[in-house]
C-alpha cells in the first residue's frame, strides 16, 4: 500500500518518510537511508527525514557523525518548537563526550517544553552516563558505547525501485559529505564514475563541486547544464537558449534566471502549480518556498546558492516509477 501511495501522491513527503519507517520496521537500514536520502533530495526542508537520517548516521558510528550534525543543524531551524531534532543533537553531544552541551541542550528544550517525553528520557539516560563516566572512566565507557555501535545490513532487494534509490542514496551522500568537507574529494569516487556514464543526477553533483574530472555535459542534463550557467554567471541569453532546449522544465530555468539577478522580490518569477493541485511536483514547493523566502528577507548569495542546488538536485531525476502491489 506504500508504494501505491507514492504511485498516486509521489509529491508528497509523508509518502516517503513512511516507506522509511516501513524499512526500518523490516530492520533494513541500508533501503532506510536510501529512502530518507531521496526524500531530502526531492523535499530539502523535511524535518522529519533530516531528523531520522542524523539518527541513523549516528548509530552508524563516528565517522558518520559530521553529516548527522550537518542534518540536525538544517533540521533546527526549520521547526524550531519541534524538539525531536535538538534531542537528537544532544544525543550527538554526548557522544562525542561533549555532556555539558549535550545537558545544556536538553535542559534548555525542556524550559520550553517541559513535558517533553522524550528530552526527559534522554536527560535521564545522559545523566546516568556522566555518573557511569565518572566511576569508570572515560575510556572505558567509550569502549563499550563502540562495541554497542550498529552497522549496517544487507537490504532485500525484492522491492520494486530500490536498486536506483540505492544508487541514488550513494550519490548524495558523497555529495553531502564533500560539501560539508568531510574526507574531502576522496568520497566522490560514485560521483565520478556516475557522470562519466552521463547520469545526469552525478553529472550535476560532479558539476557543482566542481570535480577536476567532471566530464563534457550530455544534451539531456537540465540541472548540469543549468549548473553550467548558474557557475558561470551568465547573461539572460544562456537561460534563454536552456529554456528553448529543454522546454520541459522552462519554469524552472526561468525560476533560476531570476533567482540569478539577484530580484528580491516575485518580480520575474514564474506562475507555479498550486500546492495539492494534480500537476504540482516537489521541485514546485522548493521554488514556492524559495518565493516566499526572497519576499520576506534580505537574502544572500550563499542562501541564493543552497536554494538552486536544492532545486536543480530535486529536478535532476525523477522520482522512480514504482508498479501498485498488493502490499
Amino acid at each position: 500500500m506504500i508504494e501505491r501511495a507514492l504511485v498516486w501522491e509521489p509529491a508528497n513527503p509523508y509518502c516517503w518518510t513512511l516507506w522509511a519507517k516501513w524499512f526500518q520496521s523490516q530492520g533494513q537500514k541500508e533501503g532506510q537511508e536510501a529512502i530518507l536520502r531521496e526524500t531530502l533530495r526531492l523535499f530539502p526542508s523535511d524535518v522529519v527525514a533530516g531528523v531520522e537520517l542524523a539518527r541513523l548516521l549516528i548509530a552508524r558510528g563516528e565517522d558518520c557523525w559530521p553529516e548527522a550534525e550537518h542534518h540536525l543543524k538544517l533540521a533546527i531551524p526549520e521547526n524550531p518548537n519541534r524538539g525531536d531534532a535538538r534531542v537528537v543533537m544532544a544525543r550527538l553531544q554526548g557522544q562525542r563526550g561533549q555532556r555539558r552541551e549535550a545537558r545544556k541542550t536538553l535542559v534548555g528544550l525542556l524550559e520550553t517544553n517541559p513535558d517533553d517525553s522524550e528530552a526527559l528520557e534522554a536527560l535521564d539516560a545522559l545523566q546516568e552516563t556522566m555518573v557511569a563516566e565518572a566511576r569508570d572512566g572515560p575510556t572505558e565507557l567509550k569502549r563499550r558505547t563502540r562495541e554497542q555501535g550498529v552497522g549496517m545490513d544487507t537490504p532485500q532487494m525484492g522491492v520494486a525501485g530500490l536498486p536506483e534509490l540505492l544508487r541514488r542514496g550513494g550519490l548524495a551522500g558523497e555529495f553531502i559529505r564533500a560539501r560539508i568537507g568531510e574526507n574531502g574529494a576522496v568520497q566522490t569516487k560514485m560521483i565520478s564514475q556516475e557522470s562519466r556514464k552521463g547520469d545526469a543526477l552525478a553529472g550535476f553533483y560532479s558539476q557543482w563541486l566542481e570535480l577536476p574530472d567532471t566530464p563534457r555535459c550530455p544534451p539531456h542534463a537540465w540541472a548540469w547544464s543549468a549548473c553550467l550557467i548558474w557557475q558561470g554567471s551568465a547573461a539572460a541569453e544562456a537561460w534563454e537558449e536552456l529554456a528553448k532546449r529543454f522546454p520541459e522544465a522552462a519554469v524552472e530555468t526561468r525560476f533560476l534566471q531570476a533567482l540569478a539577478g539577484c530580484a528580491a522580490s516575485n518580480a520575474g518569477m514564474p506562475r507555479l502549480h498550486e500546492a495539492g493541485s494534480v500537476l504540482d511536483r516537489p521541485v514546485d514547493a522548493i521554488m514556492r518556498a524559495g518565493q516566499t523566502m526572497l519576499v520576506a528577507a534580505d537574502v544572500d548569495q550563499a542562501d541564493r546558492d543552497d536554494l538552486a542546488c536544492s532545486l536543480m538536485a530535486c529536478a535532476a531525476a525523477a522520482a522512480p516509477e514504482f508498479a501498485p502491489t498488493g502490499r
